[in-house]
């Protein structure tokens, strides 16, 4: 796992994305804009050329990014925080484990709280909440398991 960063003019930073095997991303796209590319879990990075990558359907891929940071922008915009975490568990659910109600989250509370606008204090009460109300289970600080999939939904959307 990858975290796309840009930091902030006060010293924070913004986690503009987390990158899964076999996501793609533009590093001018990243370095426009101040940004970094660091690793979350041990990784390793492939660097293809323009013309590997107009072979492997670049604009499929941008394309597949423009959708994803426009339904994040909906997200973050307007979203409570319960609301915003749902839809995170939601998206990491089907990037990590597709179709498995349970998975791990390479990421911290931390970095999951600058992805979404929010203090980890919120992200770990809303955690916490989630579970109480029998949504999801957490049997260690990385694992989720999603009990109730379709309440989840419908607060995620």
């Amino acid at each position: 796992c990858l975290r796309v960063c840009h930091p902030l003019h006060d010293g924070r930073r913004q986690i503009t994305d987390f990158l899964m095997p076999d996501d793609g991303i533009g590093i001018d796209e990243v370095r426009r804009h101040n940004g970094s590319i660091e690793a979350v879990t041990p990784a390793r990075v492939a660097l293809l050329t323009a013309d590997t990558a107009e072979a492997e359907g670049e604009s499929e891929l941008a394309q597949a990014r423009i959708g994803a940071m426009q339904a994040r922008l909906f997200m973050l915009g307007h979203k409570n925080a319960r609301e915003k975490l749902a839809a995170f568990l939601l998206e990491m659910s089907e990037r990590i484990a597709p179709g498995e109600a349970s998975f791990r989250l390479p990421m911290s509370r931390y970095d999951i709280a600058d992805y979404l606008c929010l203090s980890p204090e919120t992200v770990c009460r809303n955690f916490t909440q989630m579970s109480s109300d029998g949504l999801i289970s957490l049997p260690d600080s990385q694992t989720v398991q999603i009990l109730h999939r379709a309440p989840l939904e419908f607060i995620g959307r």
